[in-house]
Order: structure tokens, then sequence, then C-alpha cells
């Protein structure tokens, strides 16, 4: 495919690029492969898409893109150039709300710095594109603009009136329902009303146990960062955390224990199934900055001291390669954290 690359149509990119991408989802070897010595074909592949770039059509850029982020591979120059082919008025009229869904999540995947893009995107979905999204598009469109920490507020909030209509409402799955929350709470937009209705769908016919570990996260992170306090929600979800505890990841554990703090949640034989599980089963060794800075400052805030935790906690932080990650908020944090419990380390 290196050898041949140059002589590759646009349609030949559009359909190779998708078909490396579909083979590193099932194959993750295959993937570590094109992340590493596989480069490469990656790049002879972008290379010749630059050079074909003004014979793709919009959807067959718009499938470059999205191949780009589940590979995992970031070419900027190529992104460039397909923003500029599909910031065509001609290439916009063909652009479905599928279409934008999968441009905007394929940018947010790889982190492309690209500015003008998203813009375009957004213009796009707001001249009237936006009833035509349907739940997944709206969830990933609104999550791709966070990740990308693009603060377009009337875009979200277009997107998010259009999530509150009937016929998307009812049929947002809880992946949907944790991403639209999170995005908001990400680039600090409330919006009450999509939110007291996320909570009551959540709620509804026990759906909280429908959600997988990150999706608790997200949603409880999500109310707590907006200060949307919903006392039965947090209720709900204690018996959820304790049940996938096991299957909490690091980041899961710390964005829990700092919602629950936040949202004056004591519930102590969960926080000491928290502290268990951190140490028990070694996930302290995998806390960055990040988690043991949540982590702590949830513990002193409920006044919850468990010396085993921050006896690990502190070890961990003391390692050079994770001090020097810390900024000023995180030791200002993590300090009066031990201080607070009486912690002298």
């Amino acid at each position: 495919i290196v050898e041949g690359a140059g002589r590759f149509t646009a349609e030949d990119l559009s359909q190779v690029f998708g078909g490396l991408a579909s083979l590193s989802v099932r194959e993750p070897l295959f993937a570590a492969h094109l992340a590493g010595e596989g480069r490469p074909l990656v790049g002879a592949l972008s290379a010749q898409a630059q050079r074909t770039a003004t014979e793709l059509t919009a959807s067959q850029a718009v499938r470059i893109i999205w191949a780009l982020g589940k590979l995992g591979v970031l070419q900027e120059d190529l992104i460039s150039v397909l923003a500029g082919q599909l910031g065509r008025p001609a290439a916009l009229r063909d652009l479905s709300a599928k279409d934008v869904a999968m441009c905007a999540w394929g940018l947010a995947k790889v982190r492309s710095r690209n500015v003008a893009l998203p813009r375009t995107l957004s213009r796009h979905i707001q001249s009237g594109l936006v009833q035509s999204f349907g739940e997944q598009s709206i969830a990933n469109t609104m999550w791709a603009f966070a990740t990308l920490n693009v603060r377009d507020k009337a875009l979200m909030q277009s997107m998010a009136a259009r999530a509150l209509d009937a016929d998307v409402l009812h049929s947002l799955t809880c992946q949907a329902m944790a991403n639209i929350a999170w995005a908001l709470a990400h680039l600090g937009i409330r919006d009450d009303a999509m939110m007291e209705a996320i909570a009551e769908r959540a709620m509804e016919d026990g759906r909280l146990a429908e959600f997988k570990p990150k999706e608790l996260a997200n949603l409880a992170w999500a109310f707590a960062r907006l200060d949307l306090l919903q006392e039965p929600l947090f209720q709900r979800l204690v018996p959820q955390v304790q049940r996938q505890l096991n299957s909490l990841k690091p980041l899961d554990i710390a964005m829990l224990s700092w919602a629950f703090a936040t949202a004056g949640l004591r519930d102590y034989p969960l926080m000491l199934a928290i502290a268990r599980r951190v140490v028990g089963d070694g996930l302290v060794d995998r806390f960055n900055n990040q988690g043991i800075t949540m982590t702590t400052w949830a513990f002193a805030t409920l006044d919850i001291r468990d010396d085993a935790l921050l006896g690990a906690v502190a070890k961990r932080a003391r390692r050079p390669q994770v001090l020097a990650t810390f900024n000023d908020q995180d030791l200002a944090n993590t300090a009066w954290a031990f201080a607070s419990l009486g912690v002298h380390d």
C-alpha cells in the first residue's frame, strides 16, 4: 500500500482509510502496529489524500477524518487541507447530521488543534441542520466540542434544546446522557432543563443500573461540577457505585469521590470501600496528579480519615515523576487535605 499510495484515487483513499480504521478496532495488535512501525503507511496515505483533496467528496473527507480518529493518528496537515475543502458552501450542503458528528468525533479523538473546521461545523449545525440530529449524533458532537475545549455556548444550547425534543429525549442511551452531561459541565455551560431531564431519565425504571462505570463517574461529576446537587440522584448513585466498584478505574474513582464530596454526601461505608479498592488492588500506583488531588480533597472535605489510603497516596505523590506533574493548585489542595485530616507527612 505504501508503494502504491501515489496511484490511489479519492475513492480508493476513503475506502482504505475506512478499512484500516475498522481493522484497528477489531485487531488491537494491528492498531499498535499502525501507531509504531506502520506509521509510514498512514503517512503515505495522508500525503496522497492532500494531493487529491480537491477530488474528495464531502462524505469522503469526513470518512478520512473519522478514520484518523479511530486509528488515533494525528495528521494535522491533512486535517487542515480537508478543513478547507469542507468549508466550501457546496461541500457543506452535502453534509448530513451523521457526517458532522463523525467529523467532530474524529477531530476530538486525535485532539486536533485545527480551529477553522469546528467553527465551520458549528455554523452548519446552527443553520438549521440541528433539527435532523438524533441522540447519538447530538451526544457525540457535544462530547467532541467539549473534548476539543471549544466553548461554543450557542451551539451547545441548540444541541441541548434538540435533545429535549420528545423524539430524542426518550431515546437517550446511558452513554448519551453521560456524554451530554459531561460536555456541558466540562465547558461550564449550565443548562438546567437539560440536566434535569437527564436526571429524571437516568432515575426512571432502574436505568441507573445500566450505566457503565465510566458513565456513572461522568454523570456524577457533571452534576457536581455544575452545582446541580440533586439529592435523589446522588442517593441512587451510591448503590450503583458500590455494585460496580471493582470495575472502576483510577480516574473514575477520583471523579466519583470528588462528586460525592462536592454534593455533601457523606456515605461512610462507600468511602471506606473506595479506600480499600484504591489501596488493596494497587490502583494507587496508577493515580496521576489529578487522581491524587481529587481523592484526597474528597476524603478531607467529608472528614473521613483512612490512614492506609493516605499513606499510599503520600508515597505515590512523593515519586519524582509524579510530583513533577503537580501544579500549584494541586499542591495546595493536597496539602490542605492532609493538614485538614491531621496527617503530617
